[in-house]
Protein backbone atom coordinates (compact mmCIF):
# COMPACT_ATOMS: atom_id res chain seq x y z
CA UNK A 1 0.00 0.00 0.00
CA UNK A 2 1.49 3.47 -1.46
CA UNK A 3 -0.19 7.19 -0.82
CA UNK A 4 -0.29 9.15 -4.69
CA UNK A 5 -1.02 12.15 -4.87
CA UNK A 6 -3.03 11.73 -1.86
CA UNK A 7 -4.81 8.76 -2.38
CA UNK A 8 -4.07 5.40 -1.15
CA UNK A 9 -3.52 2.44 -3.90
CA UNK A 10 -3.14 -1.06 -2.49
CA UNK A 11 -0.54 -3.02 -5.63
CA UNK A 12 -1.42 -6.66 -5.81
CA UNK A 13 0.15 -9.39 -7.92
CA UNK A 14 -1.49 -12.68 -8.39
CA UNK A 15 -1.38 -15.64 -10.53
CA UNK A 16 -4.66 -15.81 -13.01
CA UNK A 17 -4.84 -19.48 -13.40
CA UNK A 18 -7.28 -19.50 -16.42
CA UNK A 19 -4.95 -17.69 -18.50
CA UNK A 20 -1.58 -18.99 -17.23
CA UNK A 21 0.24 -15.91 -16.26
CA UNK A 22 1.00 -13.67 -13.33
CA UNK A 23 -0.79 -9.75 -13.09
CA UNK A 24 0.02 -6.83 -11.10
CA UNK A 25 -3.02 -4.95 -9.90
CA UNK A 26 -3.90 -1.76 -8.36
CA UNK A 27 -7.16 -1.06 -6.16
CA UNK A 28 -7.71 2.53 -4.32
CA UNK A 29 -8.29 1.97 -0.68
CA UNK A 30 -11.22 4.10 0.87
CA UNK A 31 -11.55 6.36 3.81
CA UNK A 32 -12.25 3.48 6.06
CA UNK A 33 -9.15 1.33 5.04
CA UNK A 34 -11.32 -0.80 2.90
CA UNK A 35 -9.81 -1.65 -0.06
CA UNK A 36 -12.40 -0.74 -2.99
CA UNK A 37 -13.17 -3.91 -5.29
CA UNK A 38 -12.73 -1.81 -8.47
CA UNK A 39 -9.15 -2.78 -9.40
CA UNK A 40 -7.11 -2.18 -12.52
CA UNK A 41 -4.74 -4.55 -14.14
CA UNK A 42 -1.66 -2.81 -14.78
CA UNK A 43 1.06 -5.15 -15.86
CA UNK A 44 1.62 -9.14 -16.72
CA UNK A 45 3.49 -11.61 -16.85
CA UNK A 46 2.82 -14.38 -19.60
CA UNK A 47 4.48 -17.48 -18.70
CA UNK A 48 7.69 -19.36 -20.75
CA UNK A 49 6.29 -21.78 -23.59
CA UNK A 50 8.81 -24.58 -24.85
CA UNK A 51 7.67 -23.24 -28.56
CA UNK A 52 8.61 -19.68 -28.02
CA UNK A 53 12.28 -20.60 -27.80
CA UNK A 54 14.26 -20.69 -30.85
CA UNK A 55 17.75 -21.12 -29.63
CA UNK A 56 20.31 -22.61 -27.58
CA UNK A 57 20.04 -22.74 -23.84
CA UNK A 58 22.46 -22.99 -20.85
CA UNK A 59 19.66 -25.15 -19.11
CA UNK A 60 19.13 -22.04 -17.03
CA UNK A 61 15.34 -21.92 -18.93
CA UNK A 62 12.52 -22.82 -16.13
CA UNK A 63 9.05 -23.84 -17.98
CA UNK A 64 6.57 -22.14 -16.50
CA UNK A 65 8.99 -19.48 -15.10
CA UNK A 66 7.26 -16.44 -14.47
CA UNK A 67 9.25 -13.87 -12.22
CA UNK A 68 8.05 -11.10 -9.81
CA UNK A 69 6.88 -7.56 -10.25
CA UNK A 70 8.84 -4.43 -8.61
CA UNK A 71 7.06 -1.42 -7.78
CA UNK A 72 8.49 2.32 -7.11
CA UNK A 73 6.89 5.21 -6.95
CA UNK A 74 8.33 8.95 -7.50
CA UNK A 75 9.97 11.38 -4.81
CA UNK A 76 6.97 13.16 -4.82
CA UNK A 77 4.28 10.50 -5.11
CA UNK A 78 2.99 12.08 -7.97
CA UNK A 79 3.56 8.76 -10.27
CA UNK A 80 4.71 5.06 -9.90
CA UNK A 81 6.57 2.30 -11.90
CA UNK A 82 6.11 -1.47 -12.48
CA UNK A 83 8.91 -3.49 -13.90
CA UNK A 84 8.99 -7.07 -14.36
CA UNK A 85 11.69 -9.38 -16.08
CA UNK A 86 10.58 -10.87 -19.17
CA UNK A 87 10.98 -14.67 -19.19
CA UNK A 88 12.96 -15.95 -21.91
CA UNK A 89 11.58 -15.49 -25.39
CA UNK A 90 13.47 -15.33 -28.75
CA UNK A 91 17.13 -15.24 -27.32
CA UNK A 92 18.70 -15.68 -23.68
CA UNK A 93 18.84 -11.85 -23.01
CA UNK A 94 17.36 -10.15 -19.85
CA UNK A 95 14.58 -7.87 -20.63
CA UNK A 96 12.84 -5.64 -18.08
CA UNK A 97 9.64 -4.65 -19.18
CA UNK A 98 8.37 -1.03 -17.39
CA UNK A 99 5.08 0.79 -17.37
CA UNK A 100 4.67 4.38 -15.57
CA UNK A 101 0.94 5.48 -14.25
CA UNK A 102 -0.27 8.35 -13.00
CA UNK A 103 -2.12 9.30 -9.95
CA UNK A 104 -5.32 8.76 -11.95
CA UNK A 105 -3.80 5.03 -12.62
CA UNK A 106 -3.75 6.51 -16.35
CA UNK A 107 -0.15 4.80 -18.47
CA UNK A 108 2.17 7.95 -19.39
CA UNK A 109 4.23 5.28 -20.68
CA UNK A 110 5.88 1.80 -21.51
CA UNK A 111 9.38 0.75 -22.49
CA UNK A 112 10.74 -3.21 -22.99
CA UNK A 113 14.37 -3.15 -22.35
CA UNK A 114 16.73 -5.52 -23.78
CA UNK A 115 20.44 -5.51 -21.60
CA UNK A 116 22.41 -7.85 -22.74
CA UNK A 117 23.07 -10.10 -19.76
CA UNK A 118 21.69 -13.62 -19.36
CA UNK A 119 18.91 -13.63 -17.27
CA UNK A 120 21.43 -15.65 -14.25
CA UNK A 121 24.04 -13.14 -14.92
CA UNK A 122 22.04 -10.23 -13.13
CA UNK A 123 19.27 -9.52 -11.13
CA UNK A 124 17.97 -5.77 -10.82
CA UNK A 125 16.29 -4.87 -7.68
CA UNK A 126 16.36 -0.90 -7.29
CA UNK A 127 14.43 1.18 -9.10
CA UNK A 128 14.22 4.59 -9.49
CA UNK A 129 11.56 6.71 -10.53
CA UNK A 130 11.67 10.75 -11.08
CA UNK A 131 9.23 13.42 -10.78
CA UNK A 132 9.33 13.75 -14.44
CA UNK A 133 9.02 9.86 -15.15
CA UNK A 134 12.62 9.34 -16.00
CA UNK A 135 13.20 5.90 -14.58
CA UNK A 136 17.04 4.13 -13.50
CA UNK A 137 18.15 0.98 -12.61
Amino acid sequence: VFCLKGKMIALTACAELMDKKDIALVQYVNDDGTVNPDYKEVDEIKPFKPNDWKGETDGSIAIGQTGFFNFVTSKDSSIFMVCHNEVYKQKPSLTISCKVFDSNLNQVWSKDIELPYKNKQISLSDYTLDNNGIATF
